[in-house]
């Protein structure tokens, strides 16, 4: 089986698509989020670290967590 790296055309967006579905459905009332705003915003906080460590040449940087 190849992955990721080994073969990028087998990486798909189907999580993301079925997170844009889920989000719809539930704006549309008829599902509740699979991820939740607090998670969601976990996950921004986490990547805004990593950039901001790339920036800082690889300095660590402390999580804050919301």
């Amino acid at each position: 089986m190849a992955l990721g790296a080994n073969d990028p055309k087998a990486i798909t967006n189907l999580g993301h698509q079925r997170n844009f579905e889920n989000f719809i459905a539930a704006i549309d009332g008829n599902e509740e989020l699979l991820v939740t705003t607090h998670e969601a915003l976990k996950s921004v906080v986490v990547i805004n670290a990593i950039y901001e460590s790339a920036r800082l040449n690889g300095q660590w940087i402390d999580i804050k967590w919301p």
